[in-house]
């Protein structure tokens, strides 16, 4: 079918235009109409044959790079992704549309006072000097104490100068892949991995290689066929509250992980950014692999995520390399983040906040508990995740009509490395701006999937 029929009365659609046609294309992408590495016309062409303004295409194109459908070059064009990342709506969209949105991990609780409070601090003449300077988020002592204690909470004994600030956990993923990694490189990650890894491996022209997962999570025995057969320089994991299925990877898993890295001499990316909101006695694969490992510890997740904080542990063969990476991205941290980061965790705010933050998410999940144990599921108390498996039902369906009831999904889609994806969906129970929301969302998933599978209901898992 002719694109440009393909697109026709955009008018009739919703809400604004440039939003009708990004939703158009996408449902194009998904149904394969547009495929994979197609180049979609130039914003001057569709306009031209849409009738519509060139802004109109640029700000649907935009909004189909932001959802992870399509990549656009300078020079080349914009072209649909091979095995798309697809992303929701953004919250402040949903928001404005009326959307409970269970796509975002924002899980902080009450932080925003206490942070008002430490950057006020800040901007006093004490702290003027700080801000007219560079802070080495390599070298500074002071910043370099407060993340060994940020770590050490978790369970992972670092010496200060193992330690750097990064502009956020998706920043540090992105030092410790140049610290580790050439180009072409392979790095092995669960078959349903953190979409920001994906994009980073395109981006800097990594080879995923999925990692087989069952209901205990990434496979050792797999682990070490893929490095037989494949070679990784590093494996990405997130042993605790796995995103997107909240899994936690046993003792004795982690113990076969570290086992088989340091068989292969394979270097670990450990990222731990929920970690705090996880009690159990698990060891870090930091603490089981010392040598081999670097260590995620991101603040977005149980503190405050504006700010964009996360720290890095790295052993000491790759300081320099992550120093170096460091000067290469953002030469370091901007001065603000690392005073605050200090500040919140030597008085110890920090620690309170992602307190806070767990017992929030053990409210939320004590909430939802009634209508999930009527699928014969269970609630594990700390996890911000649901990962809903739906058997035989198609996973963009079911999220297309939760959206037209006004609550926003992500399927597995984001996640999976490669197709063919499980159908399934990831809800984020810390999302809704409120519990009134919280429940209104479930009870529009109930309706939409729960007569259906009562009973297969325990296949349902909220973790």
């Amino acid at each position: 079918m002719p694109l440009a029929r393909a697109l026709a009365n955009l008018d009739q659609e919703e809400g604004p235009l440039y939003q009708a046609l990004a939703a158009r294309l996408a449902r194009l992408i998904r149904d394969g109409e547009l495929a994979s590495g197609q180049r979609l016309p130039t914003h001057r062409d569709l306009a031209g044959q849409l009738d519509i303004a060139r802004g109109t295409v640029r700000r649907a194109y935009d909004e189909l790079e932001r959802r992870g459908l399509v990549e656009s070059t300078v020079g080349r064009g914009t072209f649909v992704r091979q095995s798309p990342i697809e992303f929701g709506p953004s919250p402040a969209d949903s928001a404005k549309r009326g959307v409970i949105d269970l796509t975002v991990n924002l899980g902080s609780a009450g932080a925003a006072g206490t942070t008002a409070a430490h950057l006020r601090h800040i901007a006093d003449e004490t702290y003027a000097e700080a801000l007219e300077a560079y802070i080495d988020a390599a070298r500074d002592e002071r910043l370099q104490r407060a993340g060994q204690r940020w770590l050490a909470q978790q369970g992972v004994d670092v010496e200060p100068a193992s330690v750097s600030l990064c502009v956020g956990s998706q920043h540090a993923l992105l030092i410790a892949m140049l610290a580790t990694t050439r180009a072409g490189d392979s790095v092995a990650v669960d078959a349903l991995t953190y979409p920001g890894m994906r994009q980073l491996a395109a981006a800097l022209d990594r080879r995923l290689v999925p990692v087989q997962r069952d209901e205990g999570g990434l496979m050792p025995d797999d682990l070490d066929r893929v490095c037989r057969r494949h070679q990784p320089t590093l494996l990405y994991c997130m042993p605790t509250l796995h995103n997107p299925t909240g899994t936690t990877l046993s003792q004795a898993r982690r113990a076969e992980i570290a086992a088989v890295a340091q068989r292969r001499e394979l270097w670990l990316l450990e990222d731990e950014s929920l970690r705090l909101l996880w009690q159990g006695p698990e060891p870090a694969l930091a603490t089981l692999l010392p040598e081999r490992t670097l260590y995620v510890a991101g603040l977005s997740k149980v503190v405050v995520a504006g700010p964009r904080m996360a720290f890095l542990s790295a052993p000491a063969p790759l300081r320099a390399a992550v120093r170096d990476a460091l000067w290469a991205t953002v030469i370091t941290a901007p001065s603000i983040s690392a005073v605050l980061a200090s500040r919140l965790v030597e008085s110890g705010d920090a620690f309170e906040i992602a307190a806070a933050t767990r017992r929030a998410l053990v409210a939320r999940a004590r909430r939802v508990r009634p209508t999930v144990e009527q699928l014969g599921a269970t609630v594990v108390d700390g996890s911000p995740y649901v990962w809903l498996p739906l058997g035989e039902r198609d996973a963009d369906a079911v999220a297309a009509e939760a959206l037209r009831r006004g609550v926003s999904v992500l399927t597995a889609r984001p996640f999976a490395v490669s197709p063919p994806e499980p159908q399934a969906l990831r809800l984020t129970i810390s999302a809704p701006i409120d519990d009134a929301s919280l429940d209104r969302a479930f009870e529009v998933l109930f309706e939409i999937i729960g007569g259906e599978r009562a009973s297969d209901a325990a296949s349902l898992r909220l973790l």
